[in-house]
Formats: structure tokens, C-alpha cells, sequence
């Protein structure tokens, strides 16, 4: 995934525990945290 622009506030242990789940990560948008799953078409 080449997205890294979006990725800013990733958090590392969430990202991975998320990845293993749903492949997801979160990441701060607005001061909010969201969560984007990879699997969207909206990611891809």
C-alpha cells in the first residue's frame, strides 16, 4: 500500500493487531481516530 499520505497516524501495535484481524489500520483524520479496512473498494 503505497497510501502513506492518510497512514500519518497509524498506530504501530494497532495497525498490526488490526492487519491480523481485518486488515485495517487506524489513523487520525480531522483529531479523530477511524478506522480504514484495506479490503474496501474505497482503499483501493
Amino acid at each position: 500500500m503505497e497510501q502513506s499520505e492518510g497512514w500519518k497516524g497509524a498506530v504501530n501495535y494497532q495497525s498490526i493487531e488490526y492487519k491480523n484481524t481485518f486488515r485495517g489500520v487506524l489513523w487520525k483524520r480531522n483529531g479523530r481516530i477511524q478506522l480504514i479496512l484495506e479490503d474496501m473498494p474505497e482503499m483501493q
